[in-house]
């Protein structure tokens, strides 16, 4: 006597396996958010951090609001004016800017460049309050 599988089994099996996918997979995709903004925050908060050690020497926040009126973008550029190490690796899902207002005020910013949440924001200010647009 062979021992075989049958088609309604089959399917069976592949209808279950769809159905346990289908309810997993948005709560990956909101962990992987999560994830993502956890790196976005690690990020603005070694701005933060940099931004306050530079304005013991210079007086003021960088960019100079004057001199930059634009927000300043790059890892780059702040990594070598804030004399800090942001991961370059930061930059796949976020872009990373700081905005100055005023001599004594700035906002850190990271827009979401993809996924889901796409165009999303979390920020931080030199008091260390956060805020944005981002929700998980």
């Amino acid at each position: 006597m062979k021992s075989a599988f049958t088609l309604i089994e089959l399917v069976t099996t592949l209808i279950i396996i769809a159905i346990l996918a289908a309810l997993a997979l948005p709560r990956f995709n909101k962990a992987s958010e999560a994830t993502k903004a956890k790196e976005a925050v690690a990020a603005l908060q070694q701005i933060r951090t940099g931004e306050r050690i530079y304005r013991t020497g210079q007086e003021f926040y960088y960019p100079h609001y004057v001199y930059h009126p634009a927000p300043e973008s790059g890892i780059d550029t702040i990594n070598t004016v804030l004399k800090i190490y942001l991961d370059k690796r930061a930059e796949r899902n976020w872009d990373i800017s700081i905005d100055t207002n005023t001599l004594n005020t700035f906002t850190a910013i990271a827009t979401r460049t993809r996924g889901r949440n796409s165009g999303e924001t979390i920020t931080i200010d030199q008091e260390g309050t956060q805020g944005g647009t981002w929700s998980p």
